[in-house]
C-alpha cells in the first residue's frame, strides 16, 4: 500500500469514528438535522474506501459486490436517521425505518453474494455458525422481551438475513484464510452484535442509551472492517 493511501485510509477512519461520536451525541439531544449530516459523512468514510479498493482492482467481481454492498449500507444509513423526526406511533417513523431496513437486507445480499462468488469457502463452516447465530440471537432477543408486533416476519427475515451473512463471512475467512478475509469475517460478527442491539433497542422492554451508542460504534467497525477486507 502506498504511504499517501495508508495516511488516507487513517484519516477516514478517523474522520468515521469521530463523525459517529458527534452522531450519537446529536440523537441524544435530538438534533436530527445534524445527525443527518454526521451519518452521512460516517458512511461516506467506508464508502470512499471500498470505491479505492473497487478502482485499484476493478476486475475483481467480488470487491464489486461488497463495494456494492457498502453504497446501499449508507443508502439505508440515510434513510434510517430520519425517522427520528416523528413519534415512533406515526406512521411515517415505520416507513423511514422499512425503508432503510429493505436497503440494509439489499446490502447484506451483495456481501453474500460475494462469498459464494469465492474460490474458497468452508459451507460447514457457514452452516455452524448460522445454526449458533440464531440460537444466540434467539436468547438475546427473548431475554430482553423482544416483541415485533404486527411486524413479525420482517423483524425474524432481517435477523436471519444478518445472522446469515455473518455466517458467510466467516465462512469465507475459514475457507480462503488469509487477514483480509478475517477482516471480513469480524466484520461480519460486529454487524450481527449490532443489528441484535438495534432491535433490542427498537422492539426490546427497555431502550438504554448506552446500548444505542455501542451499536452505532459497533456498526461503523463493521463497515469499515468490510471495506478494508477489499482494500488491503
Amino acid at each position: 500500500m502506498f504511504p499517501w493511501l495508508s495516511v488516507l485510509c487513517a484519516v477516514l477512519t478517523i474522520l468515521c469514528f469521530l463523525m459517529v461520536a458527534l452522531y450519537c451525541n446529536s440523537l441524544e439531544e435530538k438534533r436530527h438535522n445534524s445527525a443527518a449530516l454526521e451519518k452521512t459523512t460516517a458512511s461516506l468514510c467506508f464508502c470512499i474506501l471500498g470505491l479505492i479498493a473497487v478502482l485499484r482492482n476493478p476486475t475483481s467481481r467480488t470487491d464489486v459486490l461488497i463495494f456494492v454492498g457498502l453504497i446501499f449500507g449508507m443508502i439505508g444509513d440515510v434513510l434510517l436517521v430520519f425517522r427520528y423526526r416523528y413519534d415512533k406511533k406515526d406512521p411515517r417513523y415505520f416507513r423511514w425505518f422499512a425503508s432503510g431496513t429493505v436497503a440494509f437486507l439489499i446490502g447484506h445480499l451483495f456481501y453474500i453474494l460475494a462469498v459464494f462468488l469465492m474460490p474458497e469457502k468452508s459451507w460447514l463452516a457457514i452452516a455452524v455458525y448460522t445454526v449458533i447465530g440464531f440460537a444466540l440471537t434467539w436468547r438475546y432477543t427473548s431475554r430482553h422481551h423482544v416483541d415485533f408486533g404486527k411486524r413479525i416476519l420482517g423483524g425474524i427475515i432481517y435477523l436471519a438475513f444478518v445472522v446469515f451473512m455473518g455466517a458467510c463471512t466467516f465462512g469465507a475467512a475459514m475457507g480462503g484464510n488469509s487477514f483480509p478475509l478475517w477482516l471480513f469475517a469480524l466484520g461480519g460478527l460486529c454487524f450481527v452484535f449490532s443489528d441484535n442491539m438495534l432491535v433490542v433497542n427498537g422492539f426490546g422492554a427497555e431502550y438504554s442509551l448506552r446500548r444505542s451508542n455501542a451499536l452505532h460504534y459497533l456498526y461503523w467497525a463493521a463497515q469499515l472492517l468490510i471495506a478494508f477486507s477489499i482494500l488491503l
